[in-house]
C-alpha cells in the first residue's frame, strides 16, 4: 500500500523556540562529578534554592547522555579508535513537571559559581503540513518499481548497484521520529541478518520505552528506508545500500498540530550514542533555525562541540538536509550549517533546484544536492516514495529530508567497498563525481553537484565543462508585458535551451525551455508570462539562458528583463 500525502518535510523554524519546562546546564568540572544526582542531596544549596524555583516541585535532574544500563558500548569511529565521547560530561538536563520561567531561571543559574553556563533547551521541529486535501492509495507493485526508478537513474543507482549492493557490516545512525521496525522493508525474517541494529528512543514520558524507537509520525521510517530498505519477492522498496544496517534513535514526536518535534538534549544524547556504539554515518533530516540562537550565540557551543568530536575526533561521518524554506532560501539551519557536516539540498526530475530547498550564504551554503522531489504554490508535484510507518505501507514525500539520507546511502556503498576509507576521503570523492549543475564548478545552489552512485564506486571524476558565454542575449520585447521571446547567438549547434527567470532577491520565479536549433542566430517561440495561471507582477527579473550544444559543452547568458503593464 502506499500513501500519497503530500508533506513539505524538514525543518523550518523561524523564531526561537525551546521547552518551556526544560534546562541545560554545564557545571564547571570540579563540580560536575558529585554535585548532580537524579534526586537533590548532594547538591549545594543555593544551586537546590534556584532550580527549586519558589516551592514547585523539585525537578528531575539528569545526565544529558549516560551509556544504557547492559549496553555495551562498541570501540567509537569507523576505524576502531576506542575513544569515548567526551563533550557531554558536564552537562545536565532540568526537567520541571510543569512550565517555569525559563529565561529568568537561566540568568539566576549563571550567577551560581558552580554553574559554568545555561540554556534553553531548544526545539527541533520537522515540518508536517499537509499542503494537499487529497490522501491516495494504491497497492501497486509496479507502481512502486516505477517510483524508485524515477530518482534513483538520476543518481546512477543501477549503475553503481552492478559493483556493490552494500554490506551488513556499515551501521547508519538515523536521528530522526524512530522507524517502524516490523516493516516488511527492515524485518529479519526476510534477510537472515538483523536489519535494526541497537535501536534507541531518547524520548521520556507515557509510552515511551528507551529500547523501542516507535514512529508515531513516518519521517523516520521514511527516511531509513531510503538509506536501507531491501524489498524481497513480495514486493516493497529498495534503499540505495540493501544491505546496510540501521541504528534507529528516535529524538522527536508527533505532535497535536500533526507536525514532529524534539529537544537538543535528545539529539545531542542521540549523536553521542551513535559514535559509542559503532555508528559509522548518522543522517540527520532535521535542524533548527539559526534564529533560535540570534539572542545567546554561546548556546550553539555544545551542538558544535558535539558534532566536532564526532565528525573530526573519532572520524563518524555526519550528513544533514540543509532545510525547506518558505522564506529566503539564504537561510542557515543547524546541523547542516557546520562545517563538519555534508549539507544536502535538493533537486527536482528536472535536475534544477526544488522551489523549497535552501542553500545557505557565505561560507555555510549546500555541499551537494540528491532527488528530494518539489512542490509549486503549496502543492506536491514530485515526490520521493519511501517507506511509511504505519503497516507494510510507502509513500510520497518532498524535501530535503529525502535528499539527505540518498547521500548517506552512497557513503554507505563507499565503505562497503573501502571499509578503511576515511570521512575526509568519502567527502573528498563525493565532491569530485558529483555532477555537475548551475554555474561550472562548485555554486550556491548546487554546490559540487548532484550525487552519482556509479562515479563515486569507481572513483571516476566528473569531467568539467567550462561553460561558454553566448553573445546578444536579448528578450523581445523589453519592457514585456504578457509575453516575449528570447535570442541568442551561438556557434554551435543546439540541442537544447531553458531559461530560468529570478526575481531580485534571486528566488527563482520560472522556468522555461525550448528546443533543438541550428548554430548562429537562435530565436525562442514566444512564451506567456504566467505561473500558476497569473501574470507576472511588475518589476525587474534576472534570466538566465542556458544552452547545451550537440557536442556537450554548456554555453551561458543572463540579462535584464522588465514587466510593464
Amino acid at each position: 500500500m502506499v500513501r500519497l500525502i503530500v508533506f513539505l518535510f524538514c525543518f523550518t523554524l523561524l523564531w526561537a523556540e525551546y521547552a518551556p519546562n526544560k534546562i541545560l546546564i554545564q557545571l564547571k568540572p570540579q563540580d560536575s562529578a558529585t554535585a548532580f544526582s537524579t534526586a537533590s542531596t548532594g547538591l549545594d544549596s543555593r544551586l537546590v534554592n534556584l532550580l527549586n524555583t519558589g516551592g514547585t516541585d523539585m525537578p528531575e535532574i539528569r545526565k544529558v547522555y549516560e551509556q544504557p544500563e547492559g549496553v555495551r558500548a562498541l570501540s567509537s569511529g569507523p576505524a576502531g579508535t576506542g575513544r569515548r565521547m567526551r563533550s557531554l560530561e558536564n552537562w545536565f538536563v532540568v526537567e520541571y513537571p510543569a512550565t517555569v520561567n525559563v529565561e529568568l531561571l537561566i540568568e539566576m543559574l549563571k550567577t551560581d559559581a558552580s554553574v559554568q553556563h545555561a540554556q534553553p533547551v531548544y526545539t527541533f521541529r520537522i515540518m508536517t503540513d499537509i499542503v494537499t486535501p487529497d490522501v491516495r492509495y494504491y497497492e501497486n507493485e509496479t507502481f512502486l518499481g516505477e517510483s524508485q526508478k524515477k530518482y534513483m537513474d538520476q543518481i546512477s543507482a543501477n549503475f553503481g548497484w552492478a559493483i556493490t549492493t552494500g554490506s551488513p557490516s556499515t551501521i547508519v545512525a538515523v536521528i530522526d521520529t524512530g522507524i517502524s521496525m516490523n516493516h516488511r522493508d527492515f524485518s529479519a525474517i526476510n534477510f537472515g541478518f538483523g536489519k535494526i541494529f541497537r535501536p534507541r528512543n531518547f524520548l521520556s514520558g507515557i509510552g515511551e520505552n528507551p529500547s523501542q524507537p516507535h514512529d508515531d509520525h513516518g519521517h523516520g521510517t521514511h527516511v531509513a528506508g531510503l538509506i536501507a530498505a531491501r524489498a524481497e519477492s513480495d514486493g516493497g522498496i529498495i534503499g540505495l545500500d540493501w544491505n546496510a544496517r540501521i541504528m534507529p534513535l528516535r529524538v522527536m514526536r508527533r505532535a497535536a498540530d500533526g507536525r514532529a518535534t524534539g529537544g537538543l538534549d535528545a539529539i545531542l544524547a542521540a549523536i553521542t550514542y551513535a559514535v559509542d556504539n559503532g555508528a559509522h554515518i548518522i543522517n540527520m533530516s532535521l535542524g533548527v533555525h539559526e534564529s533560535a540562537f540570534a539572542r545567546s550565540p554561546r548556546d550553539l557551543e555544545i551542538f558544535r562541540d558535539v558534532i566536532h568530536e564526532a565528525a573530526v575526533v573519532n572520524g563518524v561521518i555526519l550528513v544533514a538536509s540543509m532545510g525547506n524554506s518558505n522564506v529566503s532560501g539564504s537561510e542557515i539551519n543547524y546541523p547542516a550549517g557546520f562545517p563538519e557536516v555534508i549539507s544536502v539540498g535538493s533537486v527536482n526530475s528536472k535536475f534544477s533546484r526544488s522551489s523549497f530547498s535552501t542553500y545557505g550564504r557565505g561560507s555555510r551554503t549546500t555541499e551537494l544536492v540528491a532527488p528530494g522531489g518539489d512542490i509549486d504554490n503549496g502543492i506536491m508535484t514530485e515526490g520521493i516514495l519511501s517507506a511509511y510507518h504505519a503497516g507494510n505501507g510507502y509513500e510520497l514525500m518532498p524535501g530535503t529530508s529525502m535528499a539527505a539520507p540518498l547521500v548517506s546511502g552512497l557513503c554507505s556503498l563507499l565503505l562497503a567497498v573501502s571499509p578503511n576509507i576515511t570521512s575526509v576521503e568519502v567527502r573528498n570523492i563525493l565532491h569530485n563525481t558529483a555532477g555537475d549543475l548551475g554555474s561550472s564548478g562548485y555554486d550556491v545552489l548546487y554546490g559540487h553537484g548532484i550525487i552519482n552512485v556509479y562515479r563515486a564506486l569507481t572513483r571516476t571524476p566528473t569531467p568539467r565543462v567550462i561553460p561558454t558565454k553566448l553573445t546578444e542575449v536579448l528578450s523581445f520585447p523589453n519592457p514585456a508585458k504578457y509575453n516575449l521571446r528570447f535570442s541568442f547567438r551561438s556557434d554551435k549547434d543546439i540541442e537544447s535551451v531553458s531559461v530560468v527567470i529570478y526575481d531580485q532577491r534571486g528566488r527563482k520565479v520560472t522556468e522555461l525551455s525550448s528546443g533543438p536549433g541550428m548554430s548562429g542566430y537562435y530565436s525562442t517561440p514566444y512564451f506567456d508570462l504566467k505561473v500558476n495561471d497569473k501574470y507576472l507582477a511588475n518589476g525587474s527579473y534576472i534570466y538566465v539562458v542556458r544552452v547545451k550544444a550537440v557536442d556537450g559543452t554548456i554555453g551561458y547568458g543572463r540579462n535584464v528583463l522588465t514587466v510593464v503593464r
